[in-house]
C-alpha cells in the first residue's frame, strides 16, 4: 500500500494519548540536569491500548473552531516554540515556516494531488490482494480508505516539497498548550527537513521506507514531549487532548497500528539512539548519512548500529506463471508487518512464522 504523499505530521490519536504518555515519561525519567528527550521505556501496552481506543470508541462531534483564531494563537506562537524547538534539537533553522491553518479536506486534496502526480493509487488491487492473503486486512476492510488515511486522521502536517506548515481546524482547538504542543511536531520536522533532507514517501508494504518514516515521525514525537515536560503545564495540556476526535473512522486497522507505530516506535527507537550517543548525534547521523533500512533495526536499535541487514531473497513465480497465474503485487512486509500478521486474529492459517522468517520477508 502506497505512503500518503510526502506530508509529515501528527495525528489526533497521537496528541490525544501521546500528551499523557509523554508527561508520565518525562516526569518518571528525567533528572533535574537533563537537557536531552525523556528516554520513557517500552511500553508496548500503552501503545496498544492507544490504537485500540482510537480505533474502537466512538467519540462526539468536535466543538466548532474558530479558524481565525486557531490560526492567531499559531501565528504568534510559533517564534517561541520556534526557538524551543532549535534549543532542545541543537540545530538552527535557516527558516522558521509561518503556519497556515487549513481544513482536512484542502489537506486530503493535496494528497490526491501527491498521489496523482507520483502514481500512487496505481496497482491497488495487487497490495489489497497482498494485504488479505497476509491477514492484515479484514474482509470488510479497503485498501483505498487508506490512501489518504494520513491526512483523514491529522491534526497538522508538514509539507517536505514546498516547506509548508499546516494546521487543520477540524482536528486542533484553539487553545494555547495544544497548538504549541503540535507546533513543536510540525516545527522538529521542518527543521529536520532543512538540516538534512528528509524522506517524501513511500510504499507502506515497503519495510524500508516504514523505517525512514518511524526515523523522522520518532524524531519529531521525542521533541514534542520533550517540549511538553519543560515548556507546558500537565493539566491543561491534557485537557485540552481530551476534547480530541482521537476516531478513526473507516481507516484499516492494521493502517492505523502501523501508522501509530511510526511516532511511538519510532520514539523509542530515537531514545535508545539518544542514550546510547549520550546527545542527538547518532540521530542526525541516522537522518544525514544511514536512516534505518528496515523495521528490525527500528525494533532493535543494536541491529541498527551493527547495520544488521536482511539476508536477500529470490522469489521465482515461474511454476506458477506456467500454470495461468499473474503477479499481483510485491513487497517486503519486515519484521513488524510478519509480527502483526502472525498475531492478528484474522491472519488465514496460510500466514507465514515469523520465528521462521525473522530477517527476510519479500513477497
Amino acid at each position: 500500500m502506497r505512503r500518503v504523499g510526502p506530508l509529515l505530521g501528527a495525528v489526533a490519536i497521537l496528541l490525544a494519548t501521546g500528551a499523557a504518555l509523554a508527561l508520565a515519561a518525562a516526569g518518571r525519567d528525567r533528572g533535574a540536569g537533563e537537557t536531552g528527550p525523556a528516554v520513557a521505556a517500552p511500553n508496548r501496552a500503552a501503545d496498544e491500548a492507544a490504537a485500540k481506543d482510537g480505533a474502537g470508541r466512538s467519540t462526539d462531534a468536535a466543538p466548532a473552531v474558530d479558524p481565525d483564531e486557531l490560526a492567531r494563537i499559531s501565528v504568534a506562537a510559533t517564534p517561541e516554540v520556534a526557538r524551543r524547538v532549535e534549543r532542545i534539537r541543537g540545530l538552527e533553522f535557516a527558516r522558521v515556516p509561518r503556519p497556515e491553518v487549513v481544513g482536512g479536506g484542502h489537506l486530503r486534496r493535496l494528497t490526491e494531488r501527491e498521489q496523482g502526480r507520483r502514481g500512487a493509487a496505481e496497482g491497488v488491487a495487487g497490495d489489497e490482494a497482498a494485504a488479505r492473503i497476509t491477514g492484515l486486512l479484514a474482509p470488510d476492510e479497503q485498501l483505498e480508505d487508506a490512501l489518504t488515511a494520513g491526512t483523514d486522521l491529522a491534526a497538522a502536517a508538514y509539507d517536505t516539497r514546498h516547506d509548508r506548515l499546516y494546521v487543520v481546524s477540524d482536528a486542533v482547538v484553539p487553545n494555547r498548550a495544544l497548538v504549541e504542543f503540535t507546533l513543536a511536531h510540525e516545527l522538529d520536522h521542518a527543521l529536520e527537513d532543512q538540516r538534512f533532507g528528509l524522506p517524501a514517501g513511500g510504499r507502506v508494504n515497503d519495510d524500508g521506507a516504514l523505517a525512514r518514516v518511524a526515523l523522522s515521525e520518532g524524531s519529531a514525537t521525542a521533541v514534542m514531549s520533550e517540549y511538553a515536560s519543560r515548556h507546558l503545564g500537565a493539566a491543561e495540556l491534557l485537557a485540552a487532548t481530551g476534547g480530541l476526535d482521537a476516531g478513526t473512522g473507516d481507516v484499516p486497522r492494521f493502517v492505523v497500528d502501523q501508522l501509530l507505530w511510526t511516532y511511538l516506535g519510532g520514539r523509542r527507537f530515537i531514545d535508545a539512539l539518544y542514550r546510547i550517543g549520550g546527545g542527538w548525534k547518532l540521530v542526525d547521523y541516522a537522518l544525514r548519512t544511514r536512516p534505518p533500512r528496515t523495521t528490525e533495526q527500528v525494533l532493535h536499535p543494536r541491529s541498527y548500529l551493527r547495520d544488521e541487514r536482511a539476508p536477500a531473497v529470490r522469489v521465482s513465480g515461474g511454476a506458477l506463471r506456467e500454470r495461468g497465474w499473474r503477479p499481483a503485487g510485491r513487497g517486503v512486509l519486515g519484521e513488524l508487518g510478519t509480527g502483526r500478521s502472525s498475531l492478528d486474529w484474522q491472519a488465514p492459517k496460510t500466514t507465514l512464522d515469523p520465528a521462521i522468517y525473522h530477517d527476510a520477508h519479500r513477497f
